[in-house]
């Protein structure tokens, strides 16, 4: 395997690794939107601004997660450009 390869095997693993992560900030994102509905019905407003907050701060992480999956994404690219002469 070539270092090319190589450094397209080890960017791959971390896209793959930022996808979980992405997958596990929407499944966060769901519980905390299930837990916002449950505690406005309850009319537990002090519990609703701080798990807002939470939504808030899971959806900033979704977003710097795929925008790093792009740059990796890139990287990769840029790398198999490489590799082929391009």
């Amino acid at each position: 395997m070539s270092a090319i390869d190589e450094v397209v095997a080890a960017l791959q693993a971390v896209v793959d690794e930022l996808n979980d992560a992405s997958n596990a900030a929407g499944a966060a994102r769901h519980e905390a939107d299930d837990a916002v509905a449950q505690a406005v019905a309850l009319g537990a407003n002090n519990v609703v601004v701080g798990l807002t907050a939470v939504k808030d701060s899971i959806d900033k992480l979704a977003q710097q997660v795929g925008a790093t999956v792009v740059v990796a994404n890139d990287a990769i690219g840029h790398a198999k450009a490489v590799a082929d002469g391009t």
